[in-house]
């Protein structure tokens, strides 16, 4: 099965959105989106229609950026949309903590999807209060993101993100763990490794923010291909004998990331 990957369009950050940016899907057998497309249902919608037109499934999770401006309950609407359109033949899913098998080529491919979120101890245990405090004080999701659906409701905490953290990586040990016959992917937003941060950022005090440590993850459970988001910078290597890839373009008003590839397709 050939699979695109592609993350980060940051449409929000565009003056002209979506308009203009051509998806490819000749010889594609299945399109991830790893998050942060555009705010809200913006970037499912126009996901949806590349399905709609092309027939080739797609498969989306939410970035931190879907939520800005909205409670982690756009979750439920997503899900529900992706419903009505499957309802009427259009192959999109949008996954939080789901299971998807895809056909193709006489394939059978299991997807496992979820944001992820960060569990702020990259850099070890002993750093995560730390980490968190600073991710509080500095990243504009604990600014941006509600809780609930009214606006002048608390918004969410690292404690709140920390707990989905944790709560969907029991769900993916609980799911994967069972043998499945076929290749499983992983699609989450947040990066699974140290391995995914660059150079750059390795020692940078808001890392923890971005990636966790879920080597011991694919060392237990079956797991052939993870696809991620949430870094602005190119990634594909091998962690634990299973390939990582992120593929983002990056925000366009701070620089777009050069080694994007809006043709990256991997096989399993």
């Amino acid at each position: 099965m050939k699979i695109l990957t592609l993350s980060d369009l940051h449409f929000e950050a565009n003056d002209r959105g979506s308009r203009g940016f051509e998806v490819d899907t000749e010889g594609v057998d299945l399109i991830i989106f790893a998050g942060d497309i555009d705010v809200g249902v913006r970037g499912f919608r126009w996901a949806a229609r590349i399905a709609e037109l092309t027939r080739v499934p797609i498969i989306y999770v939410a970035g931190n950026h879907e939520y800005w401006g909205y409670s982690l309950l756009l979750t439920r609407r997503l899900r529900r949309m992706a419903i009505k359109y499957r309802a009427r033949g259009i192959p999109a899913y949008f996954l939080e903590r789901d299971e998807v098998h895809i056909h193709a080529k006489g394939e059978l491919v299991r997807v496992l999807g979820a944001t992820l979120w960060s569990d702020f101890s990259v850099f070890g245990e002993e750093t995560q209060n730390g980490s968190m405090e600073y991710a509080a004080a500095h990243m504009p999701d604990y600014r941006c993101i509600h809780r609930e659906r009214w606006r002048w409701w608390k918004k969410i905490t690292p404690q709140d993100t920390l707990k989905l953290c944790e709560d969907t990586l029991a769900w993916f040990w609980e799911t994967a763990m069972h043998p499945f016959d076929g290749p499983t992917v992983f699609v989450t937003h947040n990066a699974p490794s140290r391995q995914s941060i660059h150079d750059d950022y390795n020692d940078h005090i808001l890392t923890p923010s971005f990636s966790s440590d879920f080597e011991q993850l694919v060392n237990y459970t079956h797991c052939n291909l993870w696809v991620h988001g949430h870094v602005h910078h190119s990634n594909d290597y091998k962690m634990l004998g299973t390939r990582v890839v992120c593929n983002p373009l990056g925000d366009a008003t701070k620089g777009v990331n050069p080694d994007f590839n809006p043709k990256m397709i991997v096989e399993v």
